[in-house]
């Protein structure tokens, strides 16, 4: 068989572990530090699609609770990056994989 097991991927490639680079302290978020790209994530028990327009006015708020989508999740999954088995098998690496919303030109 090609490619990796998928829990062994998943575990490896997709498991997001803050550090220094994507921990940031902004004065309005009370001095915490708190990670850009917005994990630890939301469990969810429905994937639901937000509007375009809450998911910005959520980002430019800075609190990142309002993604675009959210993915069925459970609380375990919490640091979990969003990804495609079948390319995370094919691939045998981390797999950046985002719903596109909108186009911009």
């Amino acid at each position: 068989s090609s490619g990796i097991n998928a829990e062994y991927g998943v575990t490896k490639f997709q498991k997001h572990r803050c550090n220094a680079y994507c921990l940031r302290n902004p004065k309005r978020n009370r001095g915490k530090a708190r990670c850009k790209f917005g994990f630890k994530r939301k469990a969810c028990l429905n994937a639901m699609l937000h509007s375009v327009e809450e998911s910005i006015a959520s980002h430019k708020t800075g609190s990142y609770q309002k993604r675009l989508y959210e993915l069925l999740r459970k609380l375990c999954e919490q640091d979990i990056n969003d990804y495609n088995p079948i390319l995370l098998k094919v691939w045998g690496g981390n797999v950046d994989f985002q719903f596109i919303g909108e186009s911009s030109s």
